[in-house]
């Protein structure tokens, strides 16, 4: 009678794992592996949060600009923001806006995201760089000259940054 008000039965000796005890065994597993996802997601939040940057995102105003300069609008902008105080540094550009793939091969195509910047960006965000040289001045170079970041290079299969130098690839 004691069994039968605690919801078991005596049926002798039991072979294995009844359908009962299976199923508390995976929810307990998976309770477990909840936990533990969720403190690697708050090690994660954290860390994006807390990361050290190269430069103070306080400090900085991103202005959108057109790609081109006609009617030489960045000079016109450079020399009112030249004239206001309290401006250290900026830079003309059109950051993350236009999606597009990259390929050196047609078939294998990878997403990306370009930016439109200036010369002064590199110098405005404390980047280093790990191979190469910043933009060029000379208009002539402008559309062949591109900075890429380490995700790009190895997503193109491209073993080391320095080898990235030179290399050519379309956008599309």
């Amino acid at each position: 009678p004691v069994l039968a008000l605690k919801s078991q039965t005596y049926t002798g000796k039991t072979k294995g794992l009844s359908v009962r005890r299976g199923l508390v065994i995976s929810q307990f597993a998976g309770a477990q592996m909840l936990v533990l996802v969720t403190m690697i997601m708050i090690n994660q939040i954290r860390h994006f949060r807390d990361r050290p940057l190269a430069f103070d995102p306080e400090t900085i105003v991103l202005i959108p600009s057109l790609r081109g300069n006609d009617n030489q609008q960045h000079d016109k902008l450079s020399q009112e923001l030249n004239s206001v105080s309290g401006i250290v540094n900026y830079s003309f550009g059109n950051v993350g806006n236009g999606g597009m793939e990259f390929y050196k091969n047609e078939r294998v195509r990878h997403p990306g995201i370009i930016s439109y910047a200036d010369t002064t960006y590199v110098h405005m965000f404390n980047t280093t760089l790990l191979a190469g040289s910043n933009l060029s001045y000379d208009l002539g170079n402008v559309s062949s000259e591109v900075l890429v970041n380490e995700a790009l290079i190895h997503e193109l299969g491209i073993e080391s940054s320095a080898l990235a130098i030179g290399y050519i690839f379309t956008l599309n």
